[in-house]
Parts: C-alpha cells; sequence; structure tokens
C-alpha cells in the first residue's frame, strides 16, 4: 500500500477538506462544530425535560428520547436529507 498520496496530497486535505478554506464546498469542521454544539444544547434541555417533576415537560421529553433512540441513525439522516430535499423545491 502506498501512502505517498497523503503526503503529497497533504495541504489539500488539511486546509480545504478539513478546514473548509479555500473552492472546496464542504469542510468537516464547518458542518462539524454546530452540529456538536446544537446536540450538545438539545441534550442538555431534553436530558432537563426527563427529570422535570411536570409530566406535561417528562412525558414529551421521554417520548422524543425513546423513539431517536429506537430508530437507525440512517433513517434519521435520510428524514433530514428528503425534508431538506423537497423544501428548497
Amino acid at each position: 500500500m502506498d501512502f505517498s498520496v497523503i503526503g503529497n496530497n497533504f495541504q489539500f486535505l488539511l486546509l480545504q477538506g478539513f478546514l473548509g478554506i479555500g473552492s472546496f464546498a464542504g469542510g468537516t469542521l464547518r458542518l462539524a462544530i454546530p452540529a456538536i454544539v446544537l446536540g450538545f444544547v438539545l441534550g442538555i434541555f431534553i436530558g432537563l425535560g426527563r427529570l422535570a417533576r411536570s409530566r406535561w415537560v417528562r412525558i414529551p421529553a421521554t417520548i422524543y428520547v425513546e423513539f431517536f433512540r429506537g430508530v437507525p441513525l440512517v433513517m434519521v439522516i435520510f428524514w433530514f436529507w428528503f425534508i431538506r430535499s423537497t423544501a428548497s423545491h
């Protein structure tokens, strides 16, 4: 196996692929950082909702957690992709 392709393209991989700097439209960090922050904030609120004494808060939070725990992640990604693609048309 020849790993020299990584060394030869390291600048592209780092600057354009990882950081999203340049003509590359993607960027792993550009997608990962907001997802991590939003997931953390949502997780705190849902977790606090599950600990709430009020049934009006606790039951919907529990349903949300149990629903997404039981659905495969690939299916959730497909739903969001489908919703996004139909909303943009």
